[in-house]
């Protein structure tokens, strides 16, 4: 779990806090939300998300990087960080295969931050082949619309993450 915001981060600060006592049986989000609302400022909502568990929306983060430091919430058996998907949003782009990683980050221009670059390649003929797409990690909840590199203006797409797949050994019946 991630613990502190990034002064350069892009986009709505949230996190999650999560009571860490297993022994109390009785869970109430008001308890907390009242807790939270007396002692940290500039919260703009709280939600239950969960077992045990709330999520609050700040509009500031200097302010959310407070709550996540506080002393005062592992007094009451709290914990609290940020869930990396309430961070980062992936976006495809197209490029030249001959760009290489370098050169993008050396040069890429964003209203967010780039953190991250991935050339997506496929298996042919029992060969890694890279392709045109290149999965861009960005430092914000929603991805931008463009970038550019070397100030050509790309299109950014969100990116379709595919699930980790699992392939079960197949039994077959002994006859």
């Amino acid at each position: 779990h991630l613990k502190h915001f990034d002064p350069n981060f892009y986009g709505t600060p949230v996190i999650i806090i999560e009571l860490t006592d297993t022994n109390i049986s009785t869970w109430h989000p008001l308890k907390w939300t009242k807790l939270l609302n007396t002692n940290f400022y500039r919260i703009n909502n709280i939600k239950p998300n969960g077992l045990r568990k709330i999520k609050v929306t700040f509009n500031s983060i200097f302010h959310a990087n407070i709550c996540l430091d506080s002393p005062l919430l592992a007094e009451h058996n709290l914990s609290a960080y940020i869930p990396s998907t309430l961070i980062f949003s992936y976006g495809v782009v197209k490029l030249d295969t001959s760009l290489s990683e370098e050169d993008f980050l050396e040069d890429a221009k964003c209203v967010v931050p780039i953190i991250g670059f991935k050339r997506i390649a496929v298996h042919r003929d029992g060969n890694l082949t890279p392709t045109r797409i290149v999965e861009i990690e960005f430092l914000s909840t929603k991805i931008p619309k463009s970038l550019s590199i070397f100030n050509v203006l790309f299109d950014v797409s969100p990116s379709v993450r595919s699930p980790l797949q699992y392939n079960k050994p197949q039994t077959h019946p002994t006859q």
